[in-house]
């Protein structure tokens, strides 16, 4: 009887996975990091619990700037199981990492048998998957929760990729069909994989395909799936698109992309944060290099498409999936150039070039192999470990970039939660020395006062904050805080002209924004003015229909006004949206029981 690992594939696969394993299952022990886990996992509503309400919300709504369904589904489930403990988000993670590189091995193998022996494409196949599974860059993606939905969409882009090309081979349109339902899955996972349907175009070309308008259609429902949720995606991202010109971007791409290269034969200095600071124009080396070494490698592409298409594939492979990042570069008043995750799956197109080129003339392939899994879990073991926990993961990044402002301030942040309040005021310091119009900056560091007792400081630094905001762009969610906290302090002092003019200012700084509305108009309730009340909500109305509190705020000022009707009629909405929004359901039946 033959052994499991009899045949190259097993054998080639089984010692990934034991690495991959032995890497990431530290990661089971570790706490949430932060940042986004916040925002997508333990203090999002939406992710807590599998209902029907939950599942509606994920369906409906950005993240706030994704459309994610599928992987707040995910959450949902787990937080069904186990709540908010962080193993069960960590060990979903792990898994789904694992069956992607099983399928990154089944793809890349598929492809490298169009280019070289069926042994080679063995090794060629587990050089990717072992650069997939255990390159430091990837270690972000898999050690942090909140990464579910870049390896999420890559499980499902993978398998309709595999299934893909085996309907190419077999012609069986099952295959077909549910590679498109993959494909779809991976969309609602993630929108970065939707330049996919192109991947498979170059795949078909790598069985030397003829073109003409019948070899097409198999490829229409890609695109149109790609078309819809590409204009879904474009609804979350107005700030984004709005503030970058378009000059911006292609530079800030090719700096962006020129870092994942770099990185992937020279893996130093990883961290959470990769700001660009200062100008962006061609005329700096920090561009201009880039933008040579992108150059060369299109002109390298473009050459070895008629002789050498591995090396074409591999490498519009890599860009293609890169591409959908270049609109993620503005963060609330911040310029990532980089994110780890976003070259999850990207460098296999790179990886797959280079192992087709070196791997047929490598004598000692199993040794090199070897000491290559070995040299890269190490690596990886070490990058893992700085996941554990958001307070040693900002160290971390602090370290490699000691002027990363926004670790600054996230480290100020957790400190002041730990209350360590003189540690968070220094580091408040830093960033604002380092970048004297850094608004939150000025704004965390008026809270920290504040809690002091010392209001007049906090006044004076949240009008600093206020004072440098950018007004050449959108007002961030972050910025309009300043104008409620301010409001907030000269109401705390009994100034309440001034505390209304704050929150007033709010929505002239941000008209587009449903919340400075909603707020102004609580300011109006609680100080019993009824009808500025109901004009400030009809206005957060207006911008947010489907806003359940705003309504019921509405609902009370119209029963206040004496507008029963009006007002009944947002309570019963509210209810059909949330049956189980009791303060509504009380209210309703207060107003029916006095008609």
């Amino acid at each position: 009887m033959k052994s499991a690992f009899s045949t190259p594939s097993n054998r080639i696969l089984g010692f990934i996975l034991a690495l991959t394993i032995l890497v990431f299952i530290q990661t089971l022990s570790f706490d949430f990091a932060g940042f986004d886990d916040m925002l997508l996992i333990t203090r999002n509503p939406t992710a807590q619990g599998l209902s029907l309400q939950n599942i509606t919300a994920a369906f409906t709504t950005y993240d706030p700037e994704l459309y994610v369904p599928i992987t707040l589904l995910s959450y949902q489930v787990e937080h069904s199981i186990a709540g908010l403990s962080p193993w069960i988000y960590h060990l979903t993670n792990l898994v789904i990492h694992l069956l992607c590189t099983v399928l990154v091995f089944i793809v890349f193998r598929k492809l490298a048998r169009f280019c070289v022996s069926k042994n080679d494409a063995y090794y060629v196949a587990g050089f990717v998957a072992l650069m997939f599974a255990l390159h430091p860059l990837n270690v972000q993606t898999v050690a942090w929760a909140a990464a579910r939905k870049d390896s999420l969409s890559t499980l499902f882009a993978l398998l309709s990729i595999a299934l893909f090309l085996q309907y190419k081979e077999s012609n069986h349109k099952k295959l077909w069909y549910w590679s498109i339902g993959f494909f779809a899955l991976g969309l609602a996972a993630k929108v970065s994989i939707v330049l996919l349907p192109f991947i498979l175009l170059l795949a078909s070309k790598m069985h030397l395909e003829k073109s003409d308008r019948r070899s097409l259609v198999p490829f229409i429902p890609y695109f149109a799936l790609s078309g819809i949720f590409g204009l879904i995606a474009l609804g979350g991202k107005q700030q984004q698109l709005s503030t970058l010109t378009l000059t911006d971007t292609i530079l800030l791409g090719a700096k962006s992309t020129y870092f994942y290269v770099q990185n992937l034969f020279t893996p130093g200095h990883l961290a959470l944060f990769y700001h660009h600071t200062g100008e962006i124009t061609l005329l700096k080396p920090t561009f201009y290099f880039p933008m040579i070494i992108i150059l060369l490698m299109i002109i390298l592409a473009a050459v070895s498409y008629k002789r050498q298409r591995h090396i074409t594939f591999g490498i519009l492979f890599f860009f293609l999936l890169l591409l959908p990042t270049f609109f993620n570069f503005w963060k609330n008043g911040f310029i990532d150039i980089a994110s780890d995750r976003y070259a999850y799956l990207a460098l296999s197109g790179l990886t797959f070039s280079i192992g087709i080129i070196l791997i047929p003339h490598l004598k000692y392939r199993r040794t090199a192999g070897v000491i290559l899994g070995v040299v890269l879990a190490g690596s990886s073991f070490i990058q893992t470990r700085i996941w554990s926990d958001g307070e040693t993961l900002l160290r971390a990044t602090l370290r490699n970039y000691p002027d990363s402002t926004h670790a600054l301030m996230n480290l100020g942040v957790t400190m002041h939660e730990k209350g360590n309040s003189e540690s968070a005021l220094a580091l408040y310091d830093q960033a604002i020395a380092l970048d004297p119009n850094l608004a939150p900056a000025y704004l965390n560091k008026a809270r920290v006062v504040a809690k002091t007792g010392d209001i007049k400081e906090a006044i004076i630094l949240t009008k600093k904050s206020i004072s440098v905001i950018s007004s050449d762009r959108i007002t961030t969610p972050d910025e309009l805080q300043a104008f409620f906290f301010l409001g907030v302090m000269y109401e705390q002092v009994g100034e309440l002209e001034k505390a209304f003019l704050a929150f007033s200012d709010a929505t002239a700084y941000a008209p587009e924004s449903s919340v400075a509305f909603f707020n102004l108009g609580v300011m109006f309730q609680k100080y019993s003015h009824p009808k500025e009340a109901r004009d400030a909500f009809n206005k957060a109305y207006a911008l947010e229909p489907k806003g359940l509190e705003n309504r019921y705020r509405l609902a009370a000022v119209e029963a206040e006004l004496g507008n029963l009707p009006f007002a009944i009629l947002h309570l019963e909405y509210i209810l059909k949206k949330d049956p189980h929004y009791e303060q509504a359901a009380k209210h309703l039946k207060a107003l029916r029981s006095s008609r």
